[in-house]
């Protein structure tokens, strides 16, 4: 029997009086709308703060969007295969109110015409932002979400917080106050976590002389894979996942590297403190060992009025820092543990400390020597 999405439009929803069926071998799979809006509640983010453009916060935001999966089942659910898909990577957009007649002036985000079927359970797969799409061939099924071919931006500013949800099982309607309170807004609808799927790296610098004018001019990076598949391997006997990037490829390279950030010479954001660190920029990557990632910091130095003279780190290899954040850490211990790799979900920042060394003269004067003088006689 021939396949029908059942992603309802406003123009044609009333019109559908019979059912919408569908078949799986010998299984019927009846779909009848209601005029109950399908809505998320507020997301919830497993990091509440943000350390990169383009991550999100604990609170979803609501200019982003996401893409949804839905599978429909008349029994609890057993397995992805065991189900019909419902909703097929729909778009979900936040909306300040919507129309749901068991709760005016509710709000979440929902797809245009998306309604909950008068029967049966529906349960859930989820990925942000919707345009991850664009980037990568992607598809869900019982193993969860799968990326192919996923490509980072080389633009920092047009980066973004990849994330997939954990997924919900077993649901029949929209929850009343399930989603995060921002203030004094309640969110209704379905809730949904999100997971990152990237790491963030931040990048701080900080003075050593408070009487030297520091300034950096840029940060350059390479060695690190820009290009993976990523599977969120989920095991559906008993609802774990271990996601995972694999197929890493495509790292710059020392002659076109990674710019980190950059800024002008007169740009006051660069400029170094001595009393506290400053942001300087950072990005999203793969998740990857980093036993080849290298970085080079250009920077200026200027003692008092002189003219800035422009210098640069010698090559740095990033899996020489020492993870500051491990408990048994000794500033200038020899065994202190070292980042070698960045994982999901973390956030790596690196503090640099910048410094020069001013030439100085120790003048020391030595006892006279008598020398003997010639003077010639000017009138011979």
């Amino acid at each position: 029997m021939r396949k029908l999405n059942c992603i309802y439009f406003v123009l044609v929803a009333a019109a559908l009086v019979s059912a919408c069926v569908k078949s799986a071998g010998d299984k019927p799979f009846v779909f009848e709308p209601s005029d109950k809006a399908l809505v998320f509640a507020s997301p919830v983010v497993s990091i509440s703060t943000r350390g990169v453009t383009g991550e999100i916060g604990q609170n979803y935001d609501t200019l982003e969007t996401f893409g949804v999966f839905g599978l429909f089942h008349k029994d609890d659910f057993k397995s992805w295969n065991d189900g019909e898909l419902y909703i097929n990577n729909v778009e979900f957009s936040y909306k300040g109110t919507y129309d749901d007649p068991n709760r005016p002036g509710s709000k979440g985000w929902v797809a245009d015409a998306c309604f909950w079927p008068k029967h049966g359970k529906l349960s859930f797969g989820a990925y942000s932002p919707y345009r991850a799409k664009d980037d990568c061939t992607l598809k869900y099924d019982a193993n969860g979400l799968t990326l192919t071919g996923f490509k980072l931006k080389e633009n920092v500013a047009d980066q973004y917080d990849l994330m997939y949800a954990k997924r919900v099982c077993n649901k029949t309607g929209n929850e009343i106050q399930a989603g995060q309170q921002y203030g004094s807004e309640i969110f209704d609808g379905v809730d949904i976590k999100f997971d990152h799927a990237l790491s963030s790296v931040v990048f701080t610098a900080k003075a050593k002389q408070e009487d030297v004018t520091m300034r950096i001019v840029k940060i350059e990076l390479w060695g690190f894979n820009t290009k993976g598949d990523f599977a969120e391997n989920i095991n559906e006997a008993n609802g774990s996942s271990n996601p995972l990037w694999t197929n890493l490829d495509e790292a710059y390279e020392n002659t076109a590297p990674f710019i980190v950030c950059e800024y002008e010479k007169k740009d006051q954001r660069n400029v170094l403190k001595h009393d506290e660190v400053t942001r300087l920029g950072g990005f999203l990557p793969i998740p990857q060992d980093l036993g080849n990632v290298k970085m080079v910091v250009y920077y200026s130095a200027q003692f008092n009025d002189a003219t800035p003279i422009q210098t640069q780190t010698d090559v740095i290899s990033i899996n020489l820092a020492e993870d500051m954040s491990d408990p048994n850490y000794v500033e200038g211990g020899p065994s202190n543990k070292k980042i070698d790799k960045w994982e999901m979900g973390r956030r790596y920042t690196y503090n640099l400390l910048i410094g020069a060394e001013e030439i100085k003269f120790d003048c020391k004067v030595g006892t006279w020597k008598n020398q003997g003088v010639v003077v010639a006689d000017p009138d011979n």
